[in-house]
C-alpha cells in the first residue's frame, strides 16, 4: 500500500464526509489512537478495516489507496509525544516493521524540514514546543526532495526507525541513528492527548526521559 497516498486520502475523504477522528474511529469500532495511526503513516489497517473505511466514506479501494489527486492540501496536526534515550536495543529488532529515513533542515527556527522516508518524500513545518507542537506536512516528489536537500542548513540526519507496538494502540518509534550519531538510540511515543502523554508509564527498558530537552530534537542534532 502507498502509505502516504493512503494516509492523505483517508484524511481527505473523512473530512469531506464530515466525520471527526473520534466519530470515525467509533464507526470502525477501534480507538481514536489506532485510527490516528492510519492518518499519521504509523500503521496500516487490516483488510477488513480497510473495506469498512471504503464503505463508510463511499469511495473505492483503488481511489483510497492509489489516487494522489488531493495531495496539494496542507496537512496539519498537533504532535504530542514523549521522547526517551535508549541504552540497549531490544532483541529481535529486525522482526519489526522499519523505515529508512533521511532528513535535513532548511531552517531550525522555526523548523522547516525535508524528509525521505523509504520512497516517500515530504516537507514539514513544526512550531516551537517540546512535548506538544503543531506540525504541517506537505507531500513532495522525490525529485523535489533531492533538489531541496542540497540546500539544507547543517548535516543530513540518517536513521532507521523501527515501529514497535505497545498496549492501548500506542506505537514506539525507535530511531537508530547512522554516523555521525552512530550509537544514539531515541524512542518516541505519540499520543492523542496531553493527558494521555502525562499519564504514560514507559517500559522498563526505556532510559532517561528527554521530552523536555531540545538537545535531542533532530533539528538540534543537525547543527552539531
Amino acid at each position: 500500500m502507498g502509505e502516504t497516498v493512503f494516509a492523505h486520502n483517508l484524511r481527505f475523504y473523512r473530512e469531506k464526509a464530515g466525520f471527526t477522528q473520534q466519530e470515525f474511529s467509533q464507526m470502525l469500532n477501534i480507538t481514536r489512537q489506532a485510527y490516528s495511526n492510519y492518518e499519521n503513516f504509523v500503521r496500516e489497517p487490516n483488510l477488513t478495516t480497510l473495506a469498512s473505511i471504503a464503505v463508510f466514506l463511499h469511495v473505492s479501494l483503488d481511489t483510497l489507496i492509489f489516487d494522489s489527486t488531493h495531495h496539494t492540501k496542507k496537512e496539519s496536526v498537533m504532535e504530542i509525544e514523549r521522547k526517551y534515550l535508549i541504552k540497549e536495543l531490544p532483541e529481535n529488532l529486525d522482526s519489526y516493521r522499519k523505515l529508512k529515513i533521511e532528513q535535513g533542515y532548511l531552517c531550525t527556527e522555526p523548523v522547516v524540514r525535508v524528509r525521505r522516508q523509504n520512497e516517500t518524500c515530504y516537507l514539514t513545518y513544526k512550531s516551537k514546543g517540546l512535548m506538544v507542537r503543531e506540525e504541517y506536512n506537505l507531500p513532495l516528489t522525490c525529485e523535489a526532495y533531492e533538489h531541496l536537500k542540497e540546500k539544507v542548513d547543517g548535516i543530513l540526519i540518517s536513521k532507521t526507525r523501527y515501529l514497535l507496538p505497545l498496549s492501548n494502540d500506542l506505537t514506539i518509534e525507535l530511531d537508530v541513528f547512522d554516523a555521525p550519531y552512530q550509537g544514539l538510540y531515541l524512542a518516541e511515543v505519540e499520543f492523542a492527548s496531553e493527558d494521555e502523554a502525562n499519564s504514560f508509564v514507559p517500559p522498563e527498558w526505556f532510559g532517561e526521559d528527554v521530552t523536555y530537552s531540545s538537545a535531542y530534537h533532530n533539528s538540534t542534532l543537525s547543527q552539531k
